[in-house]
């Protein structure tokens, strides 16, 4: 239900911000998130990560082809494992997977090249927590991509990027003090880093 009112919220911006000349003072974007990056080994049975991501960004300031941006970025991805290969000797669990939301503020840095190209890089910090019985965690995520509007006036974009994620420690709860001991039997949440590919569209105003 929250990602469905994320989801209207960001549909409502847009088609306010169509009637807007393109100042690129603000940008909203919304776009589809896969794990299965190209030309990066998988392992046969490793189960792909899908979702979307909405984000938007405001101006800092300019300087030259220069733009530096504050930025909020919602990410919900589902089918994340989060809990594998897990027996406790009377409750067998493998294979737990959870859909997971994060919340993410950062700052871009992009550079207007011929043809209004804007390559960029973002650094992002964000919280989520991968399961009821998990602990919240810090995670954060570098983006490198590249923004494409139509025409150089144009306020319709599309982008391309790679994000690479990291989380803080362990966000577990269950059984930590037995690892040592009973490896084979005692399981812990994971919060693996992930490199997703996302590809979306959003406008500029």
């Amino acid at each position: 239900m929250k990602s469905f009112k994320v989801v209207t919220f960001f549909v409502l911006f847009v088609i306010a911000s169509m009637s807007v000349m393109a100042q690129d003072t603000v940008r909203g974007s919304l776009n589809y998130l896969d794990s299965r990056v190209p030309l990066l080994k998988k392992e046969a049975n490793e189960q792909p990560v899908q979702g979307f991501v909405a984000e938007a960004d405001v101006k800092l300031f300019k300087f030259g082809p220069a733009r530096v941006s504050a930025a909020y970025d919602f990410e919900q991805r589902y089918n994340v494992e989060v809990y594998p290969n897990y027996n406790n000797g009377m409750d067998p669990v493998f294979d737990l997977y959870r859909n997971v939301k994060t919340h993410y503020v950062g700052a871009q840095a992009g550079l207007n090249l011929k043809y209004a190209v804007e390559p960029f890089i973002g650094y992002f910090v964000g919280t989520n927590k991968i399961h009821e019985d998990a602990n919240r965690q810090v995670v954060s995520k570098v983006r490198i991509g590249v923004n494409v509007p139509f025409t150089k006036e144009s306020r319709f974009f599309v982008k391309a990027a790679v994000d690479f994620n990291r989380s803080y420690g362990s966000p577990s709860k269950h059984m930590d003090s037995m690892l040592p001991i009973l490896p084979a039997i005692a399981g812990r949440f994971v919060s693996p880093d992930t490199r997703q590919v996302i590809v979306g569209a959003g406008f500029r105003f």
